[in-house]
C-alpha cells in the first residue's frame, strides 16, 4: 500500500510509519435516505483540522501521541461515484441490487484494509461518510479481540434489518455490528428516533443491547441528576475493551446543521466529550472508533470544524487509553 502521499492531519508532521493511530477516510454515501453530501465531508474535515490548536487540558502532550490520516482511497471514491449515478436510475431492482453489492464490497475492502494496518500495530479510526461503514472495521477487530463493547452515540438506533430494500444501509449499521460474537454489549447513547421494530429488537435482546434514550437522559438531568452520575451508569455497562461509534447527529442540530438526518433534542459537545473522557479515566481500552454522518456544505463549514475537534479528541483519548493511565494525565496544580 502507498504510504508516501498522505494528507496532513491537524497540521502535525507525523508519518504513517510513526503514527500510532491511522484515520482511514471513507467518502461513501451510497445509501443516504435524506440529505446528501456526507461523502465529501472526510476531505473537508481533514483540510479544516489545521485550524485546531494542539493543547489538551485532559491529556498531557497530546500532539506527540502520533495520529495521521491515510490518503482518500481511490477505490471508495470510484465506487461512490458509481453509486451516486445509479441512484437516479429508474430500474428500482437494478439499483437495489447494485447498491447492496457495492456496500458489501466496501465493507470487505474496509475489513481488509483495516486488517493490513492492524497487523502492523496501528489503531484504526474510520472517518465517514455514512454510518453503514462501521461493520467493516468491527469485522477486522473481532478477529483480534474476543470480547468488546460498542459505545454508540447516535440519534438513531440503526438496528433495522434492512431499510428501503437495502441490506447494508446507514440504518442497519448496529444490526450488522451485532452479528459478530465478539461484540458482547451495544450501549447506545442519545437515541431519540427509532422504529417500533427496533424497540422490539432491543427488548428481545436486552441482555446484549441497552439504549440510553435522549428523553430519559434529559428527564434525569432536569430532575437534578448530575451528568457525571449518568456517565458512570453508562460506563458501568461497558466491558474492558470498547469500540466507539460516533454518529455526529447525536449532537444538537445546531452543532451539525447539515448532517443527513438531523433530530432535535440531542446532547451537547461537552456532554459527549465528558463521557468519552470518563471512559478513558475508567481504565478501559479503546480499540478503535468511527466518526460518521458529518455533513458537507460548500459555504458553511461548521459541521466539519466540529467534526475535526471531535476527531482530535477521540484520537487522543484512543491512543492514551492504550498506554499506562498515568503517562498522559495532565497534572492539575493544587491551590
Amino acid at each position: 500500500m502507498d504510504t508516501q502521499q498522505h494528507p496532513s492531519l491537524f497540521g502535525l508532521d507525523i508519518s504513517i510509519e510513526a503514527a500510532q493511530l491511522l484515520v482511514l477516510p471513507i467518502p461513501w454515501e451510497g445509501t443516504v435516505s435524506f440529505r446528501t453530501g456526507t461523502s465529501r465531508a472526510p476531505q473537508q474535515v481533514i483540510e479544516l483540522s489545521h485550524q485546531i490548536d494542539h493543547y489538551d487540558p485532559r491529556i498531557a502532550n497530546a500532539w506527540t501521541l502520533g495520529v495521521a490520516a491515510l490518503p482518500l482511497p481511490r477505490f471508495v471514491q470510484e465506487l461512490n461515484q458509481r453509486a451516486l449515478r445509479i441512484r437516479s436510475a429508474e430500474d428500482q431492482q437494478r439499483k437495489i441490487a447494485f447498491l447492496n453489492q457495492a456496500s458489501l464490497e466496501l465493507l470487505r475492502w474496509i475489513e481488509q484494509t483495516a486488517t493490513y494496518w492492524l497487523d502492523r500495530g496501528k489503531l484504526i479510526a474510520l472517518l465517514g461518510g455514512e454510518h453503514s461503514i462501521t461493520p467493516g472495521l468491527i469485522a477486522a477487530l473481532h478477529k483480534r479481540h474476543p470480547r468488546f463493547s460498542i459505545l454508540h452515540f447516535d440519534a438513531h438506533a440503526d438496528l433495522r434489518q434492512s431499510y428501503e430494500e437495502l441490506t447494508y444501509s446507514h440504518a442497519t449499521a448496529m444490526y450488522h455490528a451485532l452479528r459478530y460474537e465478539a461484540v458482547d454489549r451495544l450501549i447506545s447513547v442519545g437515541i431519540r428516533d427509532l422504529s417500533n421494530e427496533e424497540m422490539q429488537y432491543v427488548q428481545r435482546n436486552a441482555d446484549r443491547v441497552q439504549l440510553f434514550h435522549s428523553w430519559d437522559l434529559h428527564t434525569q438531568l432536569f430532575s437534578g441528576t448530575p451528568w457525571d452520575t449518568l456517565c458512570d451508569t453508562i460506563i458501568d455497562k461497558l466491558s474492558d475493551h470498547v469500540y466507539i461509534s460516533f454518529d455526529i447527529d447525536v449532537l444538537n442540530p445546531g452543532d451539525c446543521p447539515h448532517t443527513g438526518t438531523p433530530v432535535p433534542g440531542g446532547l451537547s459537545f461537552m456532554q459527549v466529550l465528558y463521557l468519552i473522557h470518563k471512559v478513558y479515566q475508567s481504565g478501559r481500552r479503546i480499540i478503535g472508533f468511527d466518526l460518521v454522518e458529518v455533513g458537507y456544505h460548500p459555504h458553511n463549514n461548521l459541521d466539519a470544524i466540529i467534526a475535526a475537534h471531535l476527531l482530535y479528541q477521540l484520537a487522543n483519548i484512543a491512543i492514551a487509553s492504550n498506554m499506562p493511565l498515568d503517562n498522559h494525565q495532565v497534572q492539575v496544580p493544587q491551590p
